[in-house]
Parts: structure tokens; sequence; C-alpha cells
């Protein structure tokens, strides 16, 4: 899982392109966003293996 530190180095740059943040569908869009980035993984751990739900 990526730490919070690199979610916001990634996210923070692209906030602007969500819109209001008070509105329901552009907070969800940033969510989703959110979560889709900690599930990619992209910060893999040294000697853990991967787990895969598929």
């Amino acid at each position: 899982m990526p730490t919070p530190p690199y979610i916001l180095q990634r996210i923070t740059p692209l906030l602007k392109h969500y819109g209001y943040l008070s509105s329901n569908k552009a907070f969800d869009y940033l969510v989703d966003d959110v979560c889709q980035l900690v599930e990619s993984n992209p910060v893999p751990w040294s000697n853990i293996k991967s787990f895969n739900r598929a």
C-alpha cells in the first residue's frame, strides 16, 4: 500500500481537476481515484508476495 505522503504527492497536483469537492460527485471521483491508486500498489514492498483477489 502506498504511504499517505506518496498518495498526497500524486493526488494534490490533480485536485484542481476535480472541481468543487463540496459536490458529492466530485468528491466521489476523488475517493475512487485514491482507492484505485492504493489498489494498484505502485510502491511494492520488498519480501512480500502479491495477493491476487481474482
